[in-house]
Order: structure tokens, then C-alpha cells, then sequence
């Protein structure tokens, strides 16, 4: 597996299905795009569109 695809991987079991949004960080290099609408570009977009998604998930 690539190294794009397993960063992928962990991104989303740990940091989304695990609930550990704070890895992030440690999947993404010094530019992320995101592609999802909805979702600001870079790790601290992702990491506040999560931590909302994941409260709204775990109520």
C-alpha cells in the first residue's frame, strides 16, 4: 500500500471512526486539500468540521 493511501486509512480509523481527531495532524503533510464541500482546507479545517461531526455522532 502507499504511503498517500495508508496515511488515508489512518486518518480516517483513527482520527474519525476512533474518535481521535487530534492525529490529524500526524496524517497530513504541510498542505491539505480538502475536497468535500463544506470542510475548509487544512488540518484545522478538518479537525473543526470533526470535532463537530463526531458530537453530533456520539449524542
Amino acid at each position: 500500500m502507499g504511503r498517500k493511501l495508508e496515511n488515508a486509512k489512518n486518518l480516517y480509523l483513527k482520527g474519525i471512526r476512533d474518535g481521535k481527531i487530534e492525529v490529524v495532524k500526524d496524517y497530513t503533510g504541510d498542505r491539505y486539500t480538502q475536497h468535500s464541500t463544506g470542510v475548509a482546507d487544512g488540518a484545522d479545517g478538518f479537525i473543526t468540521f470533526f470535532k463537530w461531526f463526531l458530537a453530533r455522532t456520539n449524542t
